[in-house]
């Protein structure tokens, strides 16, 4: 979606004075490194690129990417356990850098990846 499209919905469900800072939240978290746009890239080159450009979001985007990371944490595991080792390498690396959103939450989804990372060395 591009952004004039996001800010004609947003503008149908939220006062205007509201629409420019969701508008700037929500570009901040979409990926910027994407296969499309960085095709000779691998996974672990984008998302460590991703990594450095989110520690760089202000505080208010960090606290909507921890609550991200942790509803999606706790689901990973039970519907793709394979995949669910690399994602949480992953995330583990992105909130490695981002620590400048919600104290609370930011201790939350550190200590949930750390329960994962515990699980997995015991399960594999």
């Amino acid at each position: 979606m591009r952004e004039d499209e996001l800010n004609i919905f947003l503008l149908e469900h939220f006062k205007r004075e509201h629409v420019s800072k969701i508008t700037e939240i929500v570009v901040e978290l979409t990926d910027q490194y994407t296969p499309m746009l960085w095709p000779n890239s691998n996974r672990s080159v984008r998302k460590s690129l991703e990594a450095e450009r989110l520690y760089k979001i202000p505080p208010a985007g960090q606290t909507i990417k921890y609550c991200d990371l942790i509803d999606n944490t706790t689901s990973i595991e039970e519907y793709d356990r394979k995949f669910a080792l690399v994602y949480l390498e992953e995330k583990r690396m992105i909130l490695s850098q981002m620590d400048k959103g919600n104290e609370s939450l930011y201790e939350r989804v550190r200590l949930l990846l750390k329960k994962h990372q515990s699980i997995q060395a015991n399960f594999g």
